[in-house]
């Protein structure tokens, strides 16, 4: 599935006792208007890692000043207060990733006698996601499972792909679903879609005032909990009503102000 992401990173000196050093910041496009994202995050030795990219071609370029203004236009002044701020300590890494692959090994009737693959070989996934390392560890532990069991020979192959099977579904559905929302992205795509991407879209919206919606959300993202606890009878009903609460804003804030003579 053709999505054409591509992104920079580059790591900064970051100052003990900068207010910033205790959370992290991430922009995420609003699709199909917007492809841009951008990550500012504190990690050991002092240092911030920034990352910033797009779908679609829209790149992160590597030359320092088209590098300062590619962040200057993302919709957090954090990120960019960074960039123009602090101290580099490295070069600015770009990396390009044009197609999202899964293979259905659990397919095959055979496969050969004392070799096997997982991660990435089974399933690559847009990497802005990070659930690729997630879903590369838990196909280690099913296969340690399926080990234990004392599962040999020509059934190895046969048990453990269908296990992994089983663990990509879910990250590949989510990425796929995500990566749909964009017209211009091609291959396979699965029935009912649209649909899922309008109400994923509303998700999105109410995790900006709902804190219960965004830790849902965040769950599911993480791997911890499966996308049908999105469509819980309490989720839906508070997305709902958050984004019932975000059109009332949006019309005050539209509102003529009435000045009396």
């Amino acid at each position: 599935m053709r999505v054409d992401v591509g992104y920079a990173t580059r790591l900064y000196r970051r100052a003990p006792g900068d207010p910033l050093g205790t959370s992290w910041t991430l922009v995420t496009p609003e699709a199909p208007r917007e492809t841009r994202f951008g990550g500012l995050f504190p990690i050991e030795g002092d240092r911030w890692i920034v990352s910033v990219g797009g779908w679609q071609g829209d790149h992160a370029p590597t030359d320092e000043k088209a590098f300062s203004e590619y962040v200057r236009q993302l919709a957090s002044p954090d990120i960019h207060r960074i960039v123009t701020q602090a101290e580099p300590i490295s070069e600015i890494m770009p990396f390009k990733y044009p197609s999202s692959l899964r293979r259905h090994y659990e397919r095959l009737r055979r496969f050969p006698l004392g070799l096997l693959v997982l991660g990435d070989a089974i399933c690559s996934f847009n990497p802005t996601y990070g659930q690729g390392m997630t879903s590369a560890a838990k196909q280690a532990a099913a296969l340690d499972a399926t080990l234990a069991e004392g599962v040999a020979g020509p059934r190895l192959a046969q048990s453990f792909f269908k296990r992994a099977a089983s663990i990509v579904d879910i990250p590949w559905q989510l990425a796929v679903g995500e990566d749909f929302r964009y017209p211009t992205t091609s291959g396979p795509k699965p029935a009912g879609i649209d649909l899922l991407n309008r109400y994923v879209a509303a998700v999105h919206r109410a995790t900006l005032i709902d804190p219960e919606v965004c830790r849902a959300f965040l769950k599911v993202m993480n791997l911890i909990e499966p996308p049908a606890s999105l469509m819980a009878p309490r989720i839906v009903l508070r997305v709902v009503k958050a984004n019932r609460r975000l059109r009332e804003q949006k019309a005050r804030s539209l509102e003529p102000v009435l000045t009396r003579p």
